[in-house]
């Protein structure tokens, strides 16, 4: 299955988080009524490697107002499972990834309502969630995790949009771990614009900046989000553009990055 985009949102009782507010999570999406509780979960994360249990607040009578939750430690990180009871109060949404209604995006991939477990770095760690390693510790937790999970249908980013199958999810934390940067294809996505231009969503995360694609850009919009995500991989490493750059495209053609007056976009054009 090929990454799915489109607009999802978290159902928690408060509306859907604001994009690039939230802390930086990774959503294990099951069919709805299919999510695992708390005894599954212990098994799986006993079984996965490198991962333990730390902190086990499942159970408890005294579970604060953003639900029962798990602490789990690596040798890199520790980082917080939520979303598999059900919380008291309706506001916090790093506290409340209950379920999820994936909308463009689960249909696009075959899928109907989906429940949602939220994987995040611990809140000591938030201000350092974006940094390679950090991030490339949490998704690599969550796939091994998911390996024995029953019923486990994609894993989503949602500042992106975009949500995988579990193997191709798999593949992925298989690549980055000989690879320097993160998957573009899983951490931005694209929405169009109403000028037939295309705006990436998710990669301000990393730079500040999102990629706009112009017009001229998006004659077939499969072959734009490629090409999107090729140049949003470049633009990772590089972090925030001050300064107009231009690239040479695979067909020899020149392509032209530069900020917006605002500074909030990077506008890609044929040069």
């Amino acid at each position: 299955m090929s990454p799915a985009q489109g607009e999802f949102t978290i159902a928690h009782g408060g509306g859907a988080a604001e994009p690039g507010k939230a802390i930086p999570s990774l959503l294990l999406l099951f069919p709805r009524g299919k999510r695992p509780g708390s005894d599954v979960l212990r098994g799986a994360i006993a079984q996965a490697d490198r991962i333990s249990l730390s902190l086990d607040h499942a159970d408890s009578d005294g579970v604060a107002d953003d639900g029962p939750w798990f602490e789990l430690g690596t040798t890199a990180v520790t980082m917080e499972l939520r979303g598999f009871g059900v919380a008291k109060s309706s506001d916090a949404i790093k506290a409340k990834a209950l379920s999820a209604s994936i909308d463009e995006a689960a249909e696009a991939a075959g899928f109907g309502q989906l429940e949602a477990l939220m994987l995040h770095v611990s809140p000591h760690l938030e201000s350092g969630a974006m940094a390679t390693p950090v991030l490339r510790a949490l998704c690599s937790a969550g796939a091994r995790i998911g390996a024995h999970l029953e019923n486990l249908a994609a894993f989503a980013w949602p500042d992106s949009g975009v949500l995988v199958a579990p193997a191709q999810f798999s593949q992925m934390m298989d690549d980055w771990s000989t690879a320097s940067q993160p998957p573009a294809a899983f951490f931005v996505g694209f929405r169009d614009e109403i000028d037939q231009g295309m705006v990436s969503r998710g990669l301000s995360r990393f730079t500040q900046q999102e990629l706009r694609l112009e017009p001229e850009l998006v004659d077939n919009r499969s072959d734009a989000i490629r090409l999107g995500q090729r140049v949003a991989a470049q633009l990772i490493p590089m972090g925030r553009m001050s300064e107009a750059q231009e690239f040479t495209l695979p067909d020899t053609r020149i392509l032209r990055l530069e900020p917006s007056a605002n500074g909030r976009f990077v506008r890609a054009f044929l040069g």
